[in-house]
């Protein structure tokens, strides 16, 4: 889509946002709210808007690292900003303090349907980005969560070995695969 409408829950009616002055959106393809108002990811032009004060403005885009194909949009606890690219294999970070681009974590090849069997290296074409009540990062190829990152893999094996997290790859940390159990079982 090229517009973004905002639904009253309690009475159901649709509002439009304005659109951004210079040509408006080339597509809307995910957005992510902020402490500091809503974001939009426009993979046509390669640019994140954040709305402000009723106007779109530009916040990342062609003058910058080029942000890659958006996927998903999600928000830490601290109000950084990640994406998934989908076409380049990546999960990157917006620092929303300095407005610095890291590539958290890439792979070379596509997705082979899940992530069973897969080095934490081998990320195919991310798709979705959440974050969980313990602030990890959790990863999905296609329809099924690669990879899941805590603040205490961070510490366990970055941090403890001297490493830089900001120099590290999510690829190198990140636990994979996820396993579930149900509510009534045990691990």
């Amino acid at each position: 889509g090229r517009r973004v409408q905002k639904v009253a829950l309690t009475s159901g009616t649709l509002a439009e946002l304005p659109i951004p002055a210079a040509g408006g959106f080339g597509s809307v393809d995910a957005l992510v709210w902020t402490p500091t108002g809503l974001i939009a990811a426009d993979a046509e032009r390669g640019q994140l808007w954040k709305l402000v004060r009723s106007q779109w403005v530009g916040i990342l885009g062609p003058k910058h690292q080029a942000p890659g194909q958006f996927q998903s949009l999600a928000r830490d606890a601290h109000g950084q900003l990640f994406w998934s690219d989908s076409k380049g294999n990546r999960v990157l970070k917006l620092d929303t303090n300095t407005g610095e681009v890291t590539v958290l974590t890439s792979g070379a090849g596509a997705s082979t349907g899940g992530a069973i069997g897969k080095t934490a290296g081998d990320l195919g074409s991310p798709h979705g980005l959440e974050f969980d009540t313990d602030g990890a990062l959790l990863v999905a190829e296609g329809p099924r969560y690669l990879g899941v990152v805590s603040e205490a893999d961070l510490v366990r094996r970055v941090l403890a070995v001297g490493g830089d997290v900001h120099q590290v790859r999510v690829s190198e940390v990140m636990g994979a695969p996820i396993i579930t159990i149900e509510i009534d079982r045990s691990a």
